[in-house]
């Protein structure tokens, strides 16, 4: 029993440990973050600089920038800029209407149509060509807008409103727009009615637009669906421990020790788009199985627990490189146990349980991965009122990238 809380310790601060060098690491190479790049100010004079791409979910207002590595990072605001660009990105200054009505059903309107307002925005730009679209995303709000050879910039409109019964409705309006501007040999009418209103289908669009007018023209890439879901397959070892004990009065706790077993997991990983694409989601089913036995209550006591566990967490990576980064993730861990029992004192049942996990890891080249994850203790005996169980387990895992 000593032996196994003195291995738990010892998991529990060098967890605490790679945690701490994790944010610490990426508080040294922040830097990275001033990507080369450049913007036009308003007298039409471009400024090549470095510029602080913190990969935004929402159109700036302001960016950071630097004249040159050494140099103090200044503040651009958006009545100063025409436009600027970084790490392919880039934004464009207009002065437009823009409908805000949420989309959220709690918030709905009767009105159908578009209530606009003119406003000074920075519009991030999607196709850039003798049609291009532009996008403007600020918390649930997403507008398209587009610009005719380098007319006025309009807004594609789709607003959801109430009918009097209550009913929701949708005004997709953008669809005409797009069929009655966008209109040429090889586009038909069905292109422009089955569009969706978002990034991929409406830059489809305007590439097939633009290559019909222009065969010479440069087709834009679908960015924003880019490497968004990753498959790994994770196998590993698992060091774990398990410790059970009666609420009968002078029991004494039974310790099966620490032992070391092979995990397999699949894990699906959702990349988030924005801040660079340093957060994501992601789900892991894994098989786990610990068995051992121990002298306990005057009997030979053996367990035999096999489940499969169902982690849902938030992973964030700390770039080094193009190539490398570091990771820690936090997940909610669900466990169900395959027909898993500790014998004979009576036979018990291990059940249903849940914990949370941590883990810290390293990532090369988006293809392989190693990480070391720890995993707070859980109680398979949960559901007996006169038992308690505590299983504990750390895991050394190697991943590899399928898709």
């Amino acid at each position: 029993m000593a032996k196994s809380n003195f291995i738990n310790s010892v998991i529990k601060k060098l967890t605490i440990f790679l945690l701490f060098s994790a944010f610490v690491i990426d508080h040294c190479v922040g830097q990275i973050e001033f990507q080369s790049g450049y913007f036009i100010d308003n007298d039409g004079q471009t400024i090549e600089c470095l510029i602080k791409d913190v990969g935004w979910k929402n159109n700036p207002m302001k960016f950071q920038y630097k004249l040159n590595e050494n140099s103090e990072y200044q503040i651009a605001e958006i009545r100063n800029v025409r436009e600027f660009s970084v790490s392919n990105i880039k934004y464009k200054r207009y002065i437009t209407r823009i409908d805000r009505s949420s989309n959220q059903t709690s918030k709905l309107g009767f009105k159908k149509d578009p209530e606009y307002q003119r406003e000074i925005l920075l519009l991030k730009v999607l196709v850039e060509g003798n049609a291009s679209l532009f996008s403007y995303t600020q918390g649930n709000l997403i507008r398209y807008f587009f610009s005719i050879n380098d007319s006025e910039v309009e807004m594609l409109v789709n607003k959801k409103y109430l009918n009097p019964n209550n009913d929701i409705r949708t005004n997709n309006s953008f669809k005409q727009q797009l069929w009655i501007t966008l209109n040429c040999g090889t586009l038909n009418r069905s292109d422009a009615e089955n569009i969706g209103y978002n990034d991929k289908d409406l830059i489809r669009y305007f590439n097939k637009y633009n290559t019909c007018i222009n065969p010479n023209f440069i087709v834009s890439s679908e960015k924003a669906h880019e490497d968004r879901f990753n498959l790994n397959i994770r196998p590993g070892l698992i060091f774990s421990s398990f410790s059970l004990q009666s609420i009968s009065p002078n029991s004494l706790p039974a310790d099966f020790g620490s032992k070391l077993n092979f995990r397999i997991g699949i894990e699906m990983e959702f990349i988030l788009p924005f801040n660079k694409n340093k957060w994501a989601v992601l789900v892991e089913p894994t098989y786990q199985s610990y068995s051992a036995n121990t002298n306990a209550f005057s009997i030979t006591t053996t367990i035999d627990y096999k489940s499969i566990e169902f982690p849902i967490g938030l992973r964030h990576y700390f770039y080094l490189g193009d190539r490398s980064k570091i990771f820690v993730d936090l997940s909610y861990l669900l466990d169900k146990p395959l027909n898993s029992t500790i014998e004979p004192i009576p036979t018990l049942d291990l059940g249903f349980t849940d914990n949370l996990n941590m883990g810290i890891g390293y990532n090369y080249n988006n293809k392989y991965s190693i990480e070391f994850k720890y995993a707070f203790n859980r109680d398979p005996l949960n559901q007996y009122f006169n038992w308690t169980a505590d299983y504990k387990s750390a895991s050394l895992i190697l991943g590899y990238n399928i898709f």
